[in-house]
């Protein structure tokens, strides 16, 4: 059920991926670093496959209009959303109890998501649409999902742990009358 609780959360997390992929990530030739996965795990999280799908899609689509980096390509848009499909299915309710299990599944996530859609998906869409060698593309590739699989998996063990239960709980204030 779409509720106005998770109509509102999820713009939140659009607007704030939007803001931390396009403002505060870094860009290094064809592979990009940044925070902007943290909204799109949070809606994993808290409301599973389908809205971190819709939440990643509508963020690429905004970020790429206002913050253009070249020209619309819906297939990136795409591949955005089954990213966050993929986040979904791996992630909603599945909190393990132990750190270990915790830090296991954080790293499964983070590795399929970055091995499939960052290094295989995005790199071969490059290739193909712009050209680009991907004996250029695959070592820049491997040097960031070398980085953003243990920072993704170290803040899904975190998000798990701290914000998602936060969240949960959280409700509008009660209106009052007077």
């Amino acid at each position: 059920m779409i509720t106005t609780k998770k109509l509102v959360t999820s713009a939140l997390l659009v607007a704030l991926t939007v803001v931390l992929t396009r403002i505060l990530g870094i860009n290094v030739l064809t592979a990009k670093i940044g925070f902007g996965f943290i909204p799109i795990i949070i809606a994993a999280m808290c409301y599973g496959p389908v809205f971190s799908a819709i939440v990643y899609a509508l963020a690429d689509i905004i970020g790429t209009f206002l913050f253009p980096a070249g020209a619309f390509n819906p297939f990136f848009t795409l591949t955005a959303a089954l990213a966050g499909a993929v986040w979904g299915l791996i992630l909603y309710r599945k909190a393990p109890a132990s750190l270990g299990g915790t830090l296991a599944i954080s790293f499964i996530a983070a590795f399929i998501n970055n091995v499939l859609f960052s290094l295989t998906a995005n790199s071969y869409l490059i290739h193909f649409y712009y050209n680009v060698a991907l004996e250029a593309l695959i070592p820049t590739r491997l040097i960031q999902i070398a980085i953003m699989i243990p920072l993704q998996t170290v803040f899904i063990a975190v998000l798990w742990k701290n914000v998602v239960p936060r969240l949960a709980q959280w409700s509008a204030p009660k209106a009052t009358n007077g």
